[in-house]
């Protein structure tokens, strides 16, 4: 019992630091693009939209952690099965899940409803965030654990 609320607190830690990522990303790129077409924008403003960014996509939180379920138990059975692979598994699982959410989503809505993913580079970085995660989540896992 006391394994899994770790487990399940490791995963809920790794999809806040992807999270986190994710929004700073996503809206750096839309700053980019803005300043691309001439706009100039206060440090202030900038530090003001990167806060709000964190805290007002929540619904991306979600999908993250729905991701981070399905990609780190299969990550699990992958670890148990390519050893090779163990110190890998997580962050790719969680780059996988992001490109993976991302890649859905853009089928369902004909857009990436992120709208920091919408030029490579922005799609890039967050598929880079869910390694992130990833990573997060391979350093605070239990370690006793077989997967």
């Amino acid at each position: 019992m006391k394994k899994t609320l770790f487990v399940i607190g490791a995963w809920f830690l790794s999809g806040a630091v992807c999270y986190v990522f994710a929004a700073l990303f996503s809206q750096l790129v839309v700053l980019n693009e803005l300043m691309q077409l001439g706009l100039d924008i206060s440090m202030s403003d900038n530090l003001f939209s990167l806060a709000h960014a964190v805290l007002n996509m929540v619904p991306y939180m979600i999908v993250i952690l729905i991701g981070f379920a399905i990609a780190f138990g299969v990550a699990s059975v992958v670890k148990q099965r390519a050893a090779r692979l163990s110190k890998v598994a997580y962050p790719v699982a969680g780059a996988a899940a992001m490109g993976t959410a991302l890649w859905i989503m853009n089928l369902r809505f004909g857009v990436f409803p992120i709208l920091g993913a919408q030029e490579t580079y922005g799609l890039i970085l967050q598929i880079s965030a869910g390694g992130l995660g990833g990573l997060a989540f391979e350093r605070l896992r239990p370690k006793q654990l077989a997967s």
